[in-house]
């Protein structure tokens, strides 16, 4: 070992060390040694010495001192050795699958007892303070002086949560020299959103997730806080932090009802949950037509007023969406002031927006003419079809009242009248061909 800085000095028994030699050559204290390995102390007296190492090769523990005892006309030779400190690596895996992480990025610095991080281990092969894990997920920090050091990941992989600091204690004859560093990836979140009745992937519904203080999540992809299932109905979110979420559905698909408004969950990847799958089910819009006719003629009734209200007595008002449900005609009611609907120029009613279910419906204002039809018709509402209602009105029955006029008793006025009424069928039937 070539460069090893030696003191060499007088020993005394009682352990007290007395004058250094001083080296002929540059006339200091120090000898080194050569390419061989060797120092040769030339004409020294006979006596006790201490060799003492000031300097060892980098990554090389410091030897202790040796001491040996020159006698008259006798070579003198002693053997130091040099041990590497122990050199020290991280193996960095996946927590669950043991799987090694390629460009993890650490730091290492000096570790005082009170927390304090000291200067920081430069990397000998780019001069940086970062060491990277290789394709095997080994990180080389080559050999350290004893004493207490941080190991402190700077950069963890896309998707996984930094790992907490680690801290080593070197004393440089560790046999067991390799830290194992886990991580783990952050929770997942999928929301499937779907058609109850067929299963069938949901596009284009729009959620929020909030936390319970009201904090919205922002989508990373739009910088929004909208979050839009894509044609096979997912939304996918691959980093998702610990802890209580709720799921708000904001605008579900035209035709669909939304079955849950909130939904709370939890995310915990402590547990080893990574993958977190929320079905999230729209109920298709059902279907409710109601045909007002005229019981004699069949033909359609504009302007009759019709109440529905649910089973359990909750009348069903509002004006419902457009084109509510594929497939199946537009909502064409016209609205009364109570909320009640109005058949249009069809004499139709459709309602498009009504959830599953028992409903009553009943007829609260005929037309002029038409008897009341107060009947209470019980129908039943299936996701996804058409219901529908015909109802009749009957006209009203009527009479024809003819006045007819006494005839005098004075036969004079009598003939007269009859007199003055020929006159006047005459001249009615004259004027067409004097006209002529």
């Amino acid at each position: 070992m070539a460069g090893v800085q030696f003191e060499v000095a007088r020993y005394f028994a009682s352990g007290r060390i007395g004058e250094r030699l001083r080296n002929p050559e540059d006339g200091s204290f120090v000898w080194t040694t050569d390419r061989a390995g060797l120092i040769r102390l030339p004409n020294l007296e006979h006596g006790t010495f201490v060799a003492t190492e000031i300097r060892p090769l980098p990554g090389y523990m410091l030897a202790d001192p040796v001491v040996f005892v020159v006698a008259d006309n006798e070579p003198t030779t002693i053997t130091i050795r040099n041990y590497r400190y122990s050199e020290w690596n991280v193996l960095k895996i996946d927590g669950d699958t043991n799987q090694p992480l390629a460009g993890v990025v650490f730091e290492i610095a000096h570790h005082f007892g009170t927390g304090i991080t000291g200067e920081r281990i430069r990397n000998p092969h780019d001069g940086s303070f970062e060491f990277v894990s290789d394709s095997t997920g080994i990180v080389r920090f080559g050999a350290l002086e004893p004493g207490s050091y941080v190991i402190i990941e700077t950069r963890p992989l896309s998707g996984y949560r930094a790992a907490e600091p680690v801290i080593i204690n070197v004393t440089g004859r560790e046999v067991d020299t390799r830290v194992t560093i886990r991580n783990y990836r952050y929770a997942e979140l999928t929301i499937r959103k779907i058609n109850s009745i067929t299963r069938a992937p949901l596009t284009g519904v729009v959620f929020e997730i909030f936390r319970p203080d009201g904090t919205r999540l922002i989508n990373p992809q739009t910088g929004f806080h909208d979050f839009v299932t894509n044609r096979s109905g997912i939304i996918y979110l691959p980093v998702m932090d610990d802890g209580r979420f709720y799921l708000r559905e904001t605008r579900a698909l035209p035709g669909f009802i939304v079955d849950q408004e909130i939904i709370p969950f939890n995310i915990d990847a402590s547990a080893r949950q990574r993958e977190h799958v929320l079905v999230v089910e729209n109920t298709p819009a059902a279907g409710l037509l109601i045909v007002k006719v005229d019981a004699q003629t069949r033909m359609p009734l504009a302007g009759v007023e019709f109440e529905v209200r649910h089973a359990d007595g909750r009348i069903v008002s509002g004006l419902p969406l457009d084109a509510n449900q594929p497939g199946t005609p537009a909502n064409s009611p016209q609205m009364a002031a109570n909320g009640n609907f109005i058949t249009d120029s069809s004499g139709r009613i459709n309602l498009n927006h009504l959830a599953p279910g028992g409903y009553h419906v009943r007829e609260t204002r005929a037309l002029d003419g038409y008897q009341l039809d107060d009947t209470v018709h019980v129908v039943t509402i299936t996701a996804g079809q058409q219901t529908v209602l015909e109802v009749e009105n009957m006209p009203l029955a009527g009479f024809r009242l003819l006045k007819l006029t006494e005839l005098p008793a004075n036969p004079y006025r009598a003939w007269n009248l009859w007199f003055s009424t020929a006159i006047i069928m005459l001249w009615a039937c004259l004027i067409p061909i004097i006209a002529d």
